[in-house]
């Protein structure tokens, strides 16, 4: 939603959101699009209205069917194959990383600059940091985003 917000004209652009979970329940509540009221934090109360429903009994929010289209709500495990071969513009993965062995983290970290597009973002958790030696293909522009440099993958690690 705050993307959608803060870019009004992504219905003239081809956008496609991949959203993953490793669990199936999660992902199986996402697609069905709805959710309470009591699930909303913070100012999304104040841009919800633009994207989402409120069902008259004031149960439930329904996505915009406009907005739902966009998504693809799908099961991944980061340690896993995964089942993409295309690149991104950006990736967000907050707060996941910080919970995987140095090694663990390293891989995962290089997996992700392997697929963002050259000048793609990744952005992280705030208590998450790329691995030094990393940065030669992450390059770091903030303290929460890193942007895939131009730097061939080798297979040195």
């Amino acid at each position: 939603m705050t993307l959608l917000q803060h870019w009004p004209e992504h219905t003239q652009a081809d956008v496609r959101i991949l959203a993953t979970d490793i669990d199936p329940e999660m992902i199986a509540v996402a697609r069905h699009g709805a959710f309470a009221p009591l699930q909303v934090e913070g100012n999304l109360h104040e841009i919800l209205p633009r994207f989402a429903v409120l069902q008259q009994d004031g149960s439930t929010y329904i996505f915009d069917p406009a907005i739902h289209k966009a998504l693809r709500f799908e099961e991944l495990n980061l340690l896993a194959d995964w089942p993409f071969k295309g690149k991104f513009d950006v990736i967000f993965c907050r707060n996941v990383v910080i919970y995987f062995d140095a090694k663990t983290r390293q891989r995962l970290w290089r997996r992700f600059a392997e697929r963002l597009h050259v000048g793609g973002m990744l952005f992280i958790g705030h208590s998450e940091r790329v691995d030094a030696e990393l940065e030669r293909y992450l390059e770091p522009c903030g303290l929460t985003q890193y942007q895939r440099t131009n730097m061939p993958i080798a297979g040195d690690l």
